[in-house]
């Protein structure tokens, strides 16, 4: 059976609209107060682990508690050009997440892989703060959504270490918007399209 991290979102009510009434398809949603501290992640881990019996998984995680203020704390510096003020947010987000990487006390290699795609996150985010696209409504809607990023993968790893054959999918590979950035509108159609195009061949394969 498989289990997905997506990023916030509400495509999901388009998922369960297609599944068979059979399927047994679970969706599961966990807020930012569920996933800003050590326990709340393993309080996670118990609920899915237990819900995986009943039938397949799609776990969607908001940011971790607070990390949505930083990032949007993060664009109101870039659009003042103070990109020294901007980097103190970024690294302390940054060491937000590593530390409770460590505290979730995970087996050392499913440590060491929670802690490289925060890296890897991070590395995009670091890039986007640092392009010359200026302050830009779309390049400060993309800094935003990086919360949720960085949190799926942390839990996605954390599910694993409780032995849930759990993949993180980033919903930005699949949720639509229109081109208003700044308040842009979700695109149900095209979402759900996209969603069981890329999610249901992982459904399937598990």
């Amino acid at each position: 059976r498989g289990f997905f991290v997506a990023k916030n979102m509400d495509a999901e009510r388009k998922l369960i609209n297609e599944q068979e009434p059979d399927s047994q398809l679970q969706i599961m949603k966990f807020g930012g107060s569920s996933v800003g501290k050590v326990d709340g992640i393993h309080n996670i881990g118990d609920i899915v682990s237990n819900e995986r019996l009943n039938g397949q998984v799609i776990v969607v995680v908001s940011a971790l508690n607070g990390t949505t203020n930083s990032l949007f704390e993060i664009t109101d510096h870039i659009k003042k050009g103070e990109e020294k003020e901007a980097r103190k947010i970024f690294m302390n987000t940054m060491a937000k997440h590593f530390d409770i990487a460590e505290q979730l006390n995970m087996s050392p290699y499913l440590k060491e892989q929670a802690m490289l795609q925060i890296a890897r996150t991070g590395l995009k985010l670091d890039g986007e703060i640092q392009d010359a696209e200026g302050n830009s409504n779309n390049k400060l809607d993309r800094i935003a959504s990086f919360g949720e990023t960085l949190s799926m993968g942390l839990v996605a790893w954390y599910l694993r270490y409780r032995g849930v054959n759990a993949i993180a999918v980033d919903a930005s590979t699949f949720v639509r918007t229109n081109s208003e950035f700044g308040k842009a509108v979700p695109l149900w159609n095209e979402t759900g399209v996209a969603a069981r195009r890329r999610l249901n061949p992982l459904l399937k394969s598990r």
